[in-house]
């Protein structure tokens, strides 16, 4: 028994001593900085220098490169990527990272599972990345098709940096580029008399054997389809009445083309079969398929016959030969009857056709009708080719053969909108007739508002200028009859109407909104207040002033005071036709010109005030309107940030903090508040005194240092971006009031307006606004760039030139930025500021 609890305990310490050298090795690590520094961004600041003459030779100098074993160099794929690599030591969590350098750079980092010493594999889905297996995140959710190099990195559990393989010339292609289809170009056509079809195109990729097609689609939809050769370029002719006459057309769903209009269409997949890619050209003609327009000189769009001629003035060009007793020209009167005429066979014509006695003129074959009535025609010239393609024509619309229209009578008195002078019933009436009106066709028709009409009939003089009594139209000669003898006072539109003597249809002019008698109330002028007034600070008197162009109707004015809940303050006020005085808002009945109210005050609020009245008429109401009064104290006015600006930042090395501001009014004791707001949107919150101005220095870095700062959430702030809100209330306690600065940075490090030098390293310039310069007489091997969030950036290394190495910095965000170079010998690292 002695010697079984010997040995047992031979093991226990055993045991434990591996475990306190486990131990005390982890403790190390967490506890060596850089082993840390990638995976926060705030534990980056922990570190300046890094060297492989480290005070740990034995565990953080051993370099444990993982291996990429796919996708290998010089792969290509449409879809899927197969990954698969080895780590030869466990990983940091969330280190392990695999990301695709070309067009753009995509980075994406595997989750746990991936992160132990071992082989893994996985498929990423090109086009859905974050939703791939043991993905963790991606800066992308897809890969864009072009050619990438592919790096996988890592840090290995003991603070090695960057351990990484990286295999190139990985090409991602998932669709087919387009064709370029060159010849036949939109609306070509073969040379008359030939069958050739001169066809070039290129294809921009290696084509899956038997997908190259041209297709010839017809105005009815039907398909003649060639399937070509292989070949990613063709120039030549091909024909076609004779497909089969080419080499390279492999297939012909026909082997000829019927005369027509096609649209070619020119398609091919790539080599891995991606979707299908085409090229189209429109309106291809293959022979001769169509007749090419006339062209119809004379007569032209509402032309007409001279005044008692009846001939008609004709030219046309056909631009080719007709077919025989193709050509025409149709007269359409208004009832849509057409009177055709055959002409010669002749391409052209110049000359007069008599339209009463069209067999005098021999270009005229035939004719349906010898002559024309008076009226409205649309003439239309047509013709076939001598093949009998479709006809094609001209049209003249409008053309006027005869006397067939009432020339339009003209209104000049009364003119839209006029009315009585008042007190007096005579309505000014003149008009003129451009002919002879048929006896008894002119009238003059007054229509009310309800469309019942006062209709005189006039004499048939053709021009008039007078008065006539709209209370008595008997007084007038030259009026014969009226339905009515008077008018009612009201609003009239007035229409003139006649006929010329040869009784052709009836033209009218019109006058609109005449006003007879007194229908309206002229709307009342609402002098102050004006729209966005307001009462003096302190004050409750309304300064109100108005006229009344009219004696209002007795308790018919009032003044209304509509809130923003559409609820009224109705004030009753005196039958006077003016005001200009002040009225009290918290005392109306102090004021005599208001007879009633109903409320005595207003509350403070914004107002739309209306002022109505009646005329004694008791016309239609009128109104006008003051919009957004605001009566007492309802806002808060906006404080002013004047600093920090949008965009600035602490001097660097130090943690004050410009700050400066006023308050137009006077703050609500407590309201004062500024607050920092990060990347995160976490808020350092300061309330700040009552006073109403501020200039001066706060510190980041201790906030119970300035006296004006009375309570802050946080005593400090981190290096970071913040966004700055200004807030305080008034003393009426209106709703807060804001200003903000954005995108402010606060950075405590020790910083070169110019430059940065360590050892034989200089970097410059820093603040940056788009490019470092790194000037060394070491070799550069790596370059990275890591923002304050911990993202990495991958950073091109071009060879050098005189020693200096340049970094773009132009297309990264605004913000604080760590640069980490890899020399043979040693690691740096700095902290760069982009502005």
């Amino acid at each position: 028994m002695k010697k079984h609890y010997t040995f047992k305990w031979k093991k226990i310490v055993t045991f434990s001593m591996i475990l306190f050298s486990w131990f005390f090795t982890q403790a190390h690590d967490y506890r060596n900085p850089l082993g840390r520094s990638y995976n926060t961004s705030g534990e980056v600041n922990s570190f300046e220098h890094i060297s492989f003459n480290s005070v740990y030779p034995s565990t953080s100098m051993v370099l444990s490169t993982p291996a990429l074993n796919s996708p290998p160099s010089n792969f290509s794929t449409a879809n899927d990527i197969f990954v698969d690599f080895i780590l030869p030591l466990d990983a940091m969590p969330g280190s392990v990272t695999l990301t695709f350098i070309g067009s753009m750079t995509v980075v994406v980092t595997f989750d746990n599972t991936f992160e132990n010493a071992g082989q893994h594999s996985t498929t990423l889905d090109v086009s859905d990345i974050i939703n791939s297996p043991s993905v963790a995140s991606s800066n992308s959710s897809f890969l864009p098709d072009g050619t990438y190099s592919v790096q996988l990195a890592y840090l290995d559990t003991t603070g090695n940096p960057f351990l990484s393989d990286i295999n190139t010339n990985i090409t991602i292609d998932s669709v087919t580029l387009p064709p370029v289809l060159i010849s036949p170009v939109d609306n070509a056509s073969t040379t008359p008399g030939s069958s050739l079809i001169d066809l070039q195109y290129t294809l921009p990729e290696q084509p899956r054997s038997g997908s190259v097609t041209l297709t010839f689609t017809d105005a009815s939809n039907n398909d003649t389809v060639l399937t070509l050769s292989d070949a990613t370029s063709f120039s030549g002719n091909i024909d076609g009445l004779n497909f089969a006459s080419t080499p390279e057309i492999l297939v012909a769903s026909s082997n000829s083309l019927a005369d027509g209009i096609y649209d070619i269409t020119l398609e091919y997949q790539d080599s891995l079969g991606n979707p299908i890619a085409t090229d189209t050209a429109t309106g291809f003609s293959f022979g001769d398929v169509v007749t090419l327009p006339p062209v119809l000189i004379s007569p032209v769009d509402n032309a007409s016959t001279t005044p008692g001629s009846s001939l008609i003035d004709l030219q046309y060009t056909l631009p080719e030969q007709p077919l025989a007793g193709t050509v025409r020209l149709t007269f359409t009167d208004a009832g849509n009857n057409d009177t055709v005429l055959t002409l010669s066979d002749a391409t052209s014509f110049n000359g007069t056709i008599d339209g009463l006695n069209f067999a005098s003129t021999p270009e005229i074959l035939t004719a349906s009708s010898n002559s024309l009535a008076d009226g409205i025609y649309d003439i239309t010239l047509e013709y076939q080719d001598s093949l009998g393609n479709p006809i094609a024509t001209d049209t003249a619309t409008g053309f006027s053969f005869g006397d067939v229209v009432t020339l339009p009578p003209v209104l000049i008195s009364p003119v839209d909108n006029a009315s009585t002078t008042p007190g007096s019933s005579l309505i000014d009436l003149q008009y003129t007739l451009p002919e002879q009106p048929l006896a008894g066709s002119v009238t003059l028709t007054f229509t009310d508002a309800s469309n019942n009409d006062t209709v005189l009939l006039l004499s048939d003089a053709t021009s008039f200028s007078g008065t006539i009594d709209g209370l008595n139209f008997a007084s007038t000669p030259e009026i014969i009859t009226a339905s009515s003898n008077s008018l009612a006072d009201g609003i009239y539109d007035i229409t003139l109407e006649y006929q010329d003597s040869l009784g052709n249809p009836i033209a009218t002019d019109t006058a609109t909104g005449f006003s007879f008698g007194d229908v309206v109330t002229l709307p009342p002028v609402l002098i102050s207040p004006v729209d966005n007034a307001s009462t003096t600070p302190g004050s409750s008197l309304i300064d109100l002033q108005y006229t009344l162009p009219e004696q209002p109707r007795s308790g018919s004015v009032t003044l209304t005071f509509t809130d923003a809940s559409n609820n009224d303050t109705v004030l009753l006020l005196s039958d006077a036709t003016s005001f200009s005085g002040t009225i009290d808002g918290l005392n109306f009945a102090s004021t005599p010109e208001i007879i009633t109210a109903s409320s005595n005050s207003l509350a403070d609020g914004i107002y739309d005030i209306t002022l109505e009245y009646q005329d004694s008429l008791g016309n239609p109401i009128a109104t006008d309107t003051a919009t957004g009064f605001s009566f007492g104290d309802v806002v808060t006015l906006p404080p002013v940030l004047i600093s920090p600006v949008d965009n600035a930042s602490t001097t660097p090395g130090s943690s004050l903090i410009d700050l400066q501001y006023t308050l137009p009014e006077t703050p609500r004791s407590g309201s004062v508040i500024l607050t920092f707001t990060d990347a995160s949107n976490n808020d350092t919150v300061l309330t700040l005194s009552d006073a109403t101005s501020f200039s001066g220095n706060i510190d980041g870095l201790n906030f119970a240092s300035t006296p004006e700062i009375l309570v802050a959430s946080s005593n400090s702030l981190a290096d970071g971006i913040y966004d700055i809100t200004l807030e305080y209330q008034d003393a009426n306690a209106n709703v807060i009031a804001t200003d903000t600065a954005t995108g402010f940075s606060f950075d405590t490090a020790t910083l070169s307006n110019d430059t940065f030098q360590y050892n034989d390293f200089t970097i410059l310039p820093n603040p940056t606004t788009s490019k470092i310069i790194i000037s060394t007489k070491e070799n550069i091997k790596n370059i990275s760039l890591i923002s304050s969030i911990g993202s990495q950036f991958h950073v091109k290394i071009d060879d050098s030139i005189n020693e200096k190495y340049s970094v773009d910095m132009s297309n990264l965000s605004n913000g604080m930025y760590f640069v980490v170079i890899e020399t043979d010998s040693t690691y740096y690292t700095r902290k760069i500021i982009k502005k």
